[in-house]
């Protein structure tokens, strides 16, 4: 079947009908973030467009950074930004776009990607050899109890209340019985040990990593089978170089060793003010570290005056488990989830073992969500 437009990589100049397209299709991106996160990005671009008469009618893109396959450091990729022009859909073009960059990663030796696509895009990603991973948990902590019906409403409980024509004036209630009680036997389930001497650390706001992390990142990635790799390089450019977006690092220390770090963000969205814990990494076999960077996480939200904390993380082998636990603990609840999917694009990496979802560690900072 012959189309009125044709696919192609990116090149000089594309940026200004793709941030039209952006615009048409409600994604939120400035000029500068455009370049930071594509033209500017320190582990470089892979972009496709469709193009008719001139204009650019659809868009997919890989975001490159290095990702820990077992024991080799690969290439990798995320898979963000599909889209296509009203006027052009359900045309294939979403299918041949998808085809053309993984092909072509596959030749510049990016040899996995992965991605989080909302239910439209999954399907049409499985008809190109991409595979599910797993299920990654979004969690809530409640602040404000009475914005919880509005902070819910695209979740499950205010669903399948409003299914039995319950009032909202009703939900309220409701939830603010439900919710503290499950934080109540989720505290009692989840308490942990103390299983790390705390005395003469330190947890303290940077503006940048420094060297240490990249000794802190070869300690901790032993903990990891597959992980985008998390050094100065990476953490810097992610988080202190994005235009227009202030994030919050705390870096847990002791005798100038860095113990962890934690990544957090405050937005407003629809008159809602939202804390993010955007990511987390610590050495998991020191609970009171986990503990310790949550808690000052929880207290800085607080201070802000937030509604709700909400953050990302798997629960799928016992590195990932202290995490889920100590959130837990700290009353947070999972409402819902984002489903990984990941696609191998060279004979480097065994299929299997990306397959394998007891390997992953993801948070919600691999993502570009926020």
């Amino acid at each position: 079947m012959t189309h009125s437009w044709s696919i192609r990589i990116y090149k000089e100049g594309d940026e200004l009908g793709i941030l039209e397209l952006m615009k048409l299709s409600g994604v939120k991106r400035t000029t500068e973030q455009w370049f930071w996160e594509y033209k500017n990005n320190p582990f470089g671009h892979h972009i496709g467009v469709a193009e008719h008469n001139g204009q650019i009618v659809g868009h997919m893109a890989l975001i490159p950074t290095y990702v820990k396959v077992g024991e080799k450091t690969v290439m990798g990729s995320q898979a963000v930004d599909l889209l296509v022009h009203p006027k052009f859909r359900r045309q294939g073009m979403f299918l041949a776009l998808g085809k053309m960059l993984t092909s072509e990663a596959g030749k510049k030796e990016i040899d996995i990607t992965y991605g989080f696509p909302n239910a439209p895009a999954h399907s049409g990603h499985l008809k190109y050899d991409w595979f599910d991973v797993c299920k990654v948990h979004e969690l809530i902590k409640p602040i404000n109890m009475n914005k919880m019906v509005d902070l819910l409403d695209q979740h499950r409980i205010p669903r399948f209340l409003s299914r039995y024509k319950i009032s909202r004036d009703i939900i309220k209630p409701i939830l603010q019985i439900i919710l503290p009680i499950i934080s109540f036997f989720s505290r009692i389930f989840n308490r942990i040990e103390n299983n790390y001497n705390l005395r003469n650390a330190k947890i303290c706001t940077i503006e940048s990593f420094d060297d240490r992390i990249d000794d802190f990142w070869k300690k901790v990635s032993n903990y990891y089978p597959i992980i985008a790799v998390r050094n100065k390089k990476y953490l810097n450019w992610r988080y202190f170089e994005k235009p227009n977006v202030k994030y919050t690092v705390l870096l847990a220390e002791k005798n100038e060793e860095i113990l962890g770090y934690i990544v957090l963000r405050f937005t407003i969205q629809k008159n809602l003010r939202l804390g993010y814990i955007v990511d987390i990494l610590a050495l998991p076999d020191k609970k009171a570290v986990v503990q310790s960077l949550i808690a000052k996480a929880v207290d800085h939200f607080i201070a802000e005056n937030v509604d709700s904390i909400y953050c990302w993380m798997l629960d799928n082998n016992s590195t990932t488990h202290t995490y889920y636990k100590i959130l837990r603990y700290n009353g947070f609840i999972p409402v819902s989830s984002n489903i990984l999917i990941a696609r191998v694009n060279t004979s480097q990496i065994s299929k299997e073992s990306v397959e394998d979802f007891t390997k992953w560690y993801i948070a919600l900072g691999d993502s570009d969500h926020i």
